[in-house]
């Protein structure tokens, strides 16, 4: 086993696997969510970092849980669908709110995915 498949990535309690980290950016990519110029991020709107933010997040969670066995089931247009939507019903919620909200928003919609 190579150095760099031990190397564990953390965010506060979130810790992340070397393996982890590649799903995650592989699902970004096939999403197209993944943002990799700086210049880029530069160029947002704090609103639009916001949503990138939180759907990184997301996606983190859903591909380090239970269900990454469903995130190949994910699409752009579900994930931003859920995102506007959790936007909308969430609107005077704080961000760590908005994010448990759209986790399990996506959680839902990928068990409903299963079932079809």
């Amino acid at each position: 086993m190579s150095k760099e498949n031990d190397e564990i990535f953390t965010d506060g309690e979130f810790r992340l696997e070397y393996t982890d980290k590649l799903c995650i950016i592989n699902n970004l990519k096939r999403l197209d969510m993944l943002i990799d110029n700086e210049k880029i991020i530069t160029l947002m709107t704090k609103k639009e970092l916001l949503k990138y933010q939180i759907c990184y997040y997301a996606i983190s969670v859903l591909s380090t849980n239970s269900y990454k066995v469903y995130i190949e089931k994910l699409t752009r247009e579900m994930l931003l669908n859920k995102y506007l939507k959790t936007e909308e019903y969430c609107r005077n919620e704080e961000k760590e709110e908005k994010v448990k909200y759209l986790i399990k928003s996506l959680q839902n919609e990928l068990e409903y995915q299963k079932k079809e």
